[in-house]
């Protein structure tokens, strides 16, 4: 009982349904955060899929919402990789969420760094089609704008540095024959 890390799947929902229904948001937050992130990302790692009971105990975290993002799909956002994101995504879709929620979920991932995984959170949180307050919209206008911006200064940059070298103004150190390739926004980003 005191060491999560070996728990099986189905204790892992056994306790899951007990942080969801008696603990107080707070406290289920730290649960979902300590002990039920890693063991969904330890589970998805390992065997490429998630565990059936491993799923039902995120759906079942989902019904404390606030404790849910905050604890779990949010630090999830911060690091994840496209599997994690997909499955999380799976049950984010058939799950009735909280329109404010969603909201302060949406704003806080509009503070990260894009990247695929929580690019998808917001694809599948969006997709929803929820009425959403003005100041998330701003926030999420901004934050593609912001991100469809860098990728073009990058690609300014990249292709300065290619007329440069076709013009023969580089420096001779060897290294000015290699140029980086250009760099896309991903097809889900547009």
């Amino acid at each position: 009982m005191t060491n999560p890390d070996s728990w099986s799947a189905h204790s892992g929902f056994e306790a899951t349904k007990i942080f969801a229904s008696n603990m107080n948001a707070k406290m289920a937050q730290r649960f979902y955060n300590v002990v039920l992130l890693p063991l969904v990302q330890k589970n998805i790692n390992t065997y490429k899929k998630l565990n059936y009971h491993l799923y039902m105990a995120v759906k079942k975290a989902m019904f404390k919402t606030g404790a849910f993002f905050k604890g779990f799909l949010l630090p999830l956002a911060m690091e994840c990789n496209t599997r994690d994101a997909v499955i999380i995504g799976s049950i984010l879709q058939k799950m009735s969420i909280n329109v404010l929620d969603v909201a302060a979920a949406l704003v806080k991932m509009t503070t990260y760094k894009y990247q695929l995984g929580n690019g998808y959170f917001i694809k599948v949180l969006l997709s929803k089609r929820y009425t959403l307050p003005t100041m998330v919209l701003d926030a999420l206008i901004n934050f593609f704008c912001k991100t469809g911006m860098e990728n073009a200064a990058i690609e300014g940059a990249d292709l300065d540095a290619q007329a440069d070298a076709e013009m023969g103004d580089y420096d001779d150190e060897g290294d000015d024959d290699e140029f980086k390739p250009l760099v896309e926004m991903p097809v889900m980003w547009h």
